[in-house]
């Protein structure tokens, strides 16, 4: 399935999660994105937070916030 990281379009397996998706699109990222790391965020397009294994669904869209001054 299409899903968009960052409005880069990347493929990823049915049931995929937040992470698998993450992954994909930068793997550097994925590890920055951890549980108690910080300076990395993951939003949905309305700017909710979503966790890591979130699910997702087709053409759904995250945003990875790695600016570390917030």
């Amino acid at each position: 399935m299409r899903v968009f990281v960052n409005n880069l379009s990347v493929n990823v397996f049915e049931g995929a999660r937040v992470k698998d998706a993450v992954n994909k699109y930068s793997s550097q990222l994925l590890i920055r994105v951890e549980p108690g790391k910080q300076g990395v965020k993951v939003n949905d397009i309305h700017g909710n937070p979503v966790m890591q294994d979130g699910s997702l669904s087709e053409n759904d869209q995250i945003y990875v916030n790695t600016d570390t001054k917030s």
